[in-house]
């Protein structure tokens, strides 16, 4: 039995933080080989310039997926930092079928960044849940919104051609205007 779109949808972003970590600072076992700091062999490359030299393209996997090692080459752990006025970790490949990429705040109370793509598949927005604090947003992809997530996050997401992009951060300093300037940025970054 096939799952509905929205349900699919609804449990990839339930699922997602859930697969990383669950509110703690150490990253969820994946089944990306990527390490969180860079060697040769790195899936995941660490700079200490303002922005990656070389960004990957995002190319998803038959299932929708594989997009978290790109993803974790649009930002470097500084930049990620400088938007929270925190001490970011380098990113790791992480989500449901390596979408993802997550930079963890490193701070004893925890928190993290996240920007994930998919299939366009996977698009649902949280319209009829009170407690999401939904918005459209205008502009942005085909469609957009930003909303609370489920674990107090704050999410931005958009719909753009076949892909669905999401942004979710989970810090004290985050809310929805910082959620859509990462997302915009990872859009100009495709």
């Amino acid at each position: 039995m096939r799952m509905p779109r929205t349900l699919r949808l609804v449990w990839v972003v339930a699922a997602l933080p859930l697969a990383v970590a669950c509110g703690t600072n150490e990253p969820a076992p994946s089944t990306a080989s990527a390490p969180t700091t860079a060697s040769p062999q790195s899936k995941v490359p660490e700079s200490k310039a303002p922005e990656p030299v070389a960004r990957k393209k995002i190319v998803l996997t038959q299932g929708g997926g594989g997009a978290g090692e790109a993803l974790c080459t649009f930002f470097t752990a500084e930049e990620i930092g400088s938007h929270l006025g925190a001490e970011v970790k380098p990113g790791i490949v992480t989500g449901p079928l390596d979408s993802a990429c997550q930079w963890l705040i490193d701070d004893p109370q925890g928190g993290n960044v996240m920007i994930q793509t998919s299939s366009d598949q996977f698009w649902s927005e949280p319209k009829n849940d009170p407690g999401a604090h939904y918005q459209p947003v205008k502009g942005v992809g085909d469609q957009a919104y930003t909303a609370v997530g489920m674990f107090k996050d704050w999410t931005a997401a958009a719909k753009h051609g076949t892909l669905v992009t999401i942004v979710s951060i989970r810090s004290p300093e985050a809310d929805a205007a910082l959620a859509l300037e990462l997302l915009k940025k990872t859009l100009g970054r495709m």
